[in-house]
């Protein structure tokens, strides 16, 4: 499949039999490349200024297979189209880790399934997206797992790092991190102060080439560029001076309070809605969750770990001079969740 090893997804599929060239059917100019003014910019031309070409010798699909393929595709928007207007009736069933937990063994989204079991009806699951989609030569890990199981060892294992010890710890190395700031925060100042005047020399000799009249798309970007780090250089110079001022007088008791205060808030929230559950999530933790099956003496399901930081549940300039998400230990302390079975 084109770029690496991860299978066809099943969009690429659909663009692959949409396609009319794999038919034989070329199709030119579909796109305009410059706009009335000659400025280069890609547009959509109207249908009716196509043109289409017959060309045999380029199919790859036989007819009747491509007439069938149409057909299906045609049935299948019909049907969609048809369970999305049910869809607006029916209430909303949120999943708490969808989208916020992973698949260790492909990097694929953990997302949520429903099955039908026997005596219980229709319970969810959390199961692999690759696995599911493209198949077990791209992911071998087909393990569901009952919703309400892991999304409570995940509530369980964040309510613990969210322990006063641990926040003890935080406030520490923050305040380790702040000791060694100055020295850093000055060597790095001095090196923006010193790039910044080369920058903007080199953006008004951009603007006086242009206003010659050499205004090419390549002196058009090389000025875009030279903008964009201009800016990116005043706002970290902004900052480290901010932070510098912060830091000289900083409260390391209204640190701690804070982080308290705003720890139990947060605590007293988990798991009460899970809308608002997923937003402390992602606020807590740095990237996703790595959930890893795991089959040992008859036991079947989840080890998952993650990495968090106490830096979002400060207000204003203080988050940045929390301790970084690599400083958080434990992040997220490893546990196990088990595969629900047929009882």
């Amino acid at each position: 499949p084109p770029r690496g090893a991860r299978g066809w997804a099943p969009t690429a599929v659909r663009e692959i039999l949409r396609r009319p060239l794999y038919r034989r059917e070329l199709v030119w100019n579909r796109i305009r490349k410059r706009d009335q003014w000659g400025v280069k910019r890609y547009l959509d031309r109207p249908e009716g200024e196509w043109l289409r070409v017959d060309a045999p010798d380029l199919r790859i699909v036989p007819e009747p297979l491509g007439r069938a393929a149409q057909a299906r595709i045609a049935r299948a928007g019909e049907a969609r189209a048809a369970g999305e207007h049910q869809a607006l009736e029916r209430p909303h069933e949120p999943y708490l880790l969808s989208g916020i937990a992973k698949c260790a063994e492909c990097g694929g989204s953990l997302v949520a399934f429903t099955r039908d079991l026997k005596r219980r009806g229709r319970s969810r699951f959390y199961g692999c997206m690759y696995h599911h989609k493209r198949g077990t030569k791209v992911c071998r890990n087909g393990l569901l797992i009952r919703q309400e199981r892991l999304d409570r060892v995940v509530l369980d294992a964040i309510a613990e790092a969210l322990d006063e010890r641990i926040l003890e710890r935080a406030v520490e190395k923050a305040l380790a991190r702040l000791r060694k700031a100055p020295d850093d925060a000055r060597t790095r100042r001095a090196k923006i102060q010193a790039e910044l005047p080369l920058v903007q020399a080199r953006i008004r000799t951009l603007v006086e080439e242009i206003a010659r009249g050499y205004a090419t798309d390549t002196l058009r970007a090389q000025l875009q560029a030279e903008e964009r780090r201009k800016r990116d250089l005043e706002a970290e110079l902004e900052h480290l001076t901010g932070s510098r001022a912060t830091a000289a007088s900083l409260d390391v008791e209204r640190l701690r309070r804070e982080l308290r205060r705003q720890v139990a808030d947060v605590r007293g929230l988990l798991g009460r809605n899970v809308a608002q559950t997923r937003q402390i999530l992602r606020r807590l933790l740095v990237g996703r969750l790595a959930c890893e099956a795991f089959d040992e003496g008859g036991r079947r399901g989840y080890r998952f770990t993650g990495q968090g930081s106490y830096a979002e549940l400060l207000p204003g300039k203080l988050s940045t001079l929390v301790v970084t998400p690599a400083g958080f230990e434990p992040a997220i302390s490893t546990l196990k969740g088990s595969r629900p079975g047929p009882g």
